[in-house]
């Protein structure tokens, strides 16, 4: 789970689940493997569903970033457009 503030998590070998919710900050996920880990929006005002969040993914050259707000965003080194499903960028509005 993460709490506010721009954070770099490492994913590990197996499942990896990335909780992110309201004021989570600017953060980075290195090491996501879209085949097995995810990631859990919770409660973000204005992301009700996964079609809402995926209108907010954009292609770096470093990787995906996802815009949530103008403090909230998250960037995925080395993931790559297409990547992220709805199975793999899970929302859960509260």
């Amino acid at each position: 789970m993460d709490t506010p503030g721009k954070h770099t998590h490492q994913a590990g070998f197996g499942p990896d689940l990335f909780i992110f919710g309201p004021r989570s900050g600017h953060d980075q996920i290195i090491g996501f493997d879209p085949a097995e880990d995810a990631i859990q929006l919770r409660g973000v005002p204005g992301y009700p569903d996964h079609a809402t969040v995926a209108r907010r993914v954009w292609s770096t050259p470093h990787g995906l970033f996802v815009g949530l707000t103008d403090t909230d965003s998250i960037r995925l080194a080395g993931t790559r457009p297409g990547d992220l499903t709805a199975d793999n960028l899970i929302v859960v509005a509260d």
